[in-house]
């Protein structure tokens, strides 16, 4: 996050991964939703996101879909 200009600023990460419809985006979102340090994390004070995807192959579950927010705040 340093890399990025989130120097002693705020900043928060999630971190999911599902495959089949357990990798959708709804699903993703929903169990973030209904887990509390996840939820605080979307619904929190930062001012930026990124959402990245990578899909394939995890420990042996084809198609898995792994997922990650990066949230920051430049201005503390």
């Amino acid at each position: 996050m340093s890399h990025f200009g989130y120097r002693g600023c705020g900043a928060g990460e999630n971190i999911a991964w599902g495959s089949g419809s357990l990798g959708a985006p709804r699903s993703i979102f929903q169990a973030w939703m209904r887990s509390q340090g996840h939820r605080e994390n979307i619904l929190g004070p930062y001012e930026e996101i990124g959402i990245g995807l990578q899909t394939g192959s995890l420990e042996g579950y084809g198609g898995a879909h792994v997922w990650t927010e990066e949230f920051g705040s430049r201005n503390c």
